[in-house]
């Protein structure tokens, strides 16, 4: 029966072997022989390994122990040397054999050559990588697993990552807290569903700033419908968000208005608004009382009480601070470092 078994593998058209239980290799075909110029004796055992590429061994003996822990079927890609020095991708598949106790008493074993495969595969990366540098936006590509298989230099500039660290998008930093779980959640149900999909969400640049993104991510389908990547753009659309929180605010503020709410109100809501439009500022408005010739306090809902006194009363001249001196010559007044202003010394 054994006899008979060796002479079926010797004859199929793949690199053929069986292992122990153990995972050390009993047995490996006439072709895995002939194909690597190892003889059954040197590779038995662990002797296998000196077929396989030096930068493929270590994960490939991490994979076949974690195979043989296990119990289960798997496969994985190495790279196996031909007996004239050439070393071409092959797959790994292996399955196990088990005793009725459901113990695994052998592994058997096929290597296939998919070196052609590997070769388009290439082929089809450096074409992607070529039309993603090609495109004026952020573009990525997706594994379908979803891990950022590439990136255009626009995407590096913009985040100020490497291509490593934004493998993992969800938890490189790159979207902001309080949308990641709808960008996941979408991005989960398009995996699922192969189908294209949008949304935003805010990116955080490389300075720490966040920007709305409006994302496009559609699939790339292989002539059997098998998704093999997907592409996603992202497009700046800041401006468009800021302009339409401006009109939503602007509708808010007339609606205020036509309700008659209190003045101070409508000023208070008006500082928030231009604090949240233009992150990391403190607004303030100040009025001129009836005479003309004192500043009033207006509203200042994130500057301190001690700010807000040490204004009011001040004179309206040239000489008692920016504020003072914007409403006398009713134009703007830019002050770029407090600290080091000479207009205003008597107020400093």
């Amino acid at each position: 029966m054994q006899k008979e078994l060796t002479c079926f593998a010797d004859t199929l058209p793949a690199l053929v072997w069986t292992a122990l239980s153990d995972g050390q290799i009993d047995f490996l075909n006439r072709r895995w022989c002939e194909y690597t110029g190892l003889s059954l004796e040197e590779a038995r055992g662990w002797g296998w390994q000196a077929a396989i590429h030096p930068d493929d061994l270590p994960h490939l003996l991490e994979w076949w122990q974690s195979v043989l822990a296990s119990g289960e079927s798997s496969e994985k890609e190495a790279r196996l040397r031909h007996f004239d020095g050439e070393y071409r991708w092959f797959l790994l598949c292996v399955s196990p054999l088990r005793d009725p106790a459901g113990r695994v008493i052998k592994w058997y074993g096929v290597s296939t050559d998919i070196e052609a495969r590997k070769r388009s595969e290439e082929a089809l990366k450096f074409a992607r990588i070529q039309i993603v540098q090609g495109i004026p936006a952020l573009v990525a590509v997706m594994t379908p697993a979803g891990e950022v298989e590439l990136v255009n230099d626009l995407v590096l500039e913009y985040f100020g990552k490497t291509p490593e660290e934004l493998k993992d998008w969800t938890t490189a930093d790159a979207v902001h807290p309080d949308d990641l779980p709808n960008a996941i959640a979408t991005w989960s149900r398009a995996v699922k569903t192969g189908q294209p999909y949008e949304m935003e969400s805010r990116h955080r640049r490389a300075d720490g700033v966040y920007r709305w993104f409006r994302i496009s991510g559609f699939p790339l389908r292989d002539r059997e419908g098998r998704i093999v990547c997907w592409y996603v753009v992202q497009t700046d659309v800041e401006d468009r968000k800021r302009n339409e929180t401006l009109l939503a605010e602007e509708k808010r503020f007339l609606e205020m208005l036509a309700r008659g709410c209190a003045f101070p109100v409508i000023l208070d809501a008006l500082c928030r608004l231009v604090e949240d439009v233009a992150k990391g500022c403190y607004c303030s408005v100040v009025l001129v009382d009836r005479s003309g010739t004192r500043l009033e306090h207006g509203a200042a809902p994130s500057l301190p009480a001690s700010f807000i006194t040490s204004i009011i009363g001040r004179p309206v001249n040239l000489d008692s601070g920016p504020c003072a001196m914007a409403a006398y010559l009713n134009e703007q007044i830019i002050a770029a470092d407090l600290t080091s202003e000479t207009r205003w010394a008597a107020y400093e």
